[in-house]
């Protein structure tokens, strides 16, 4: 009941050429129409898994998109939608476990936090994906898990993945529709790629993008990459070790009165993780959000907020509301 009410807090919106101004009320958050609730949730998406699911260790985003012939039909079929995105990773996933062998390790397993976009930002429809994957794989090691770190991917890899990864994103689209939708696809696109870039490559409209990497020690730009998978409208799926039900999820968290991350210099970490608690997690008030993306303390700012609404001659609190009650004919029953 305090949504609206500027006595709870507001944004001061000033233009500084017209002199202009007006108060916008903390927060509406209706779904899918509102900037502002959008953002909300996307910083408290991004919060949510930088602090209590993925650990301190590097990552690198994995981003494919369709070309034009595709993207109607994966967009019409949220479940094709979502089964191309297990076949995207499946094929990362095999990628990270030879990489490891390379190096002798076996067995380690990987996971992703994907989100999946369905608009560009002229509202163009180009459902994508935005994978975060660990750089490297997590073996067991006393009784826990240990993170090995691997080399980035070679440009000759990524190439490799999009060309099998676009055989089966087909094979898959085409077994989900007509044989008359199967032949009107069978068009490609013949744009010139765009210019090559390191770990990118380009096939008949599919691109992959394999080239931001992010160091374990670089949350805030881990953050940044949540946050921006998660604006505006989102589809959001976990896989690999970071889904709910996976068995060395207990030993990634980040648990109180451990210390946090994977390293070497914390070996009794895996051993000492306590059993995750069932409580249900508080989501950050919109206060810990200001604080957290402006540096902005508001709760400084209360005698300022009752000063400028008194001043506009509104009421200093919210309404009291009596407490409901049951229906006047139920009465006496």
């Amino acid at each position: 009941m305090e949504c609206g009410v500027l006595a709870h807090g507001f944004a001061r919106v000033r233009c500084e050429s017209g002199k202009d101004e007006f108060l916008v009320a903390f927060s509406c958050k209706s779904r899918g129409v509102c900037p502002s609730c959008n953002a909300k949730r996307a910083h408290v998406t991004a919060v949510q898994w930088v602090e209590r699911v993925l650990p301190d260790v590097p990552y690198q985003q994995w981003t494919l998109s369709f070309p034009h012939r595709v993207r109607w039909v994966l967009l019409k079929d949220v479940g094709l939608l979502s089964d191309v995105l297990t076949l995207f990773l499946r094929g990362v996933f095999a990628l990270q476990r030879r990489r490891a062998r390379r190096q002798s390790l076996r067995g380690g397993p990987v996971g992703a936090v994907s989100f999946i976009p369905f608009f560009g930002s002229a509202l163009q429809v180009t459902p994508h994906f935005h994978s975060l994957v660990p750089d490297g794989v997590f073996v067991p090691w006393e009784g826990g898990v240990r993170f090995e770190p691997l080399p980035p991917p070679t440009q000759a890899e990524v190439e490799r993945l999009l060309r099998g990864g676009r055989h089966r994103v087909l094979l898959q689209t085409y077994s989900a529709h007509s044989l008359q939708q199967r032949l009107r696809w069978t068009e490609v696109d013949v744009r010139l790629p765009p210019r090559k870039q390191p770990r990118c490559a380009f096939l008949e409209g599919f691109s992959l993008h394999a080239h931001t990497h992010l160091h374990a020690n670089d949350r805030q730009g881990l953050e940044r990459r949540c946050r921006y998978g998660a604006r505006g409208a989102l589809a959001l799926e976990r896989y690999g070790v970071f889904a709910p039900g996976a068995k060395v999820r207990p030993f990634l968290l980040l648990q109180a009165g451990a210390e946090p991350g994977l390293t070497e210099e914390s070996p009794a970490f895996a051993a000492t993780v306590e059993e995750p608690s069932k409580e249900r997690t508080r989501r950050l008030d919109w206060a810990g959000l200001l604080k957290r993306t402006f540096a902005l303390e508001v709760f400084a700012w209360l005698e300022v907020v009752r000063v400028m609404v008194e001043h506009l001659g509104l009421p200093p609190a919210s309404e009291h509301l009596a407490p409901a009650r049951a229906p006047p004919q139920s009465a006496g029953c």
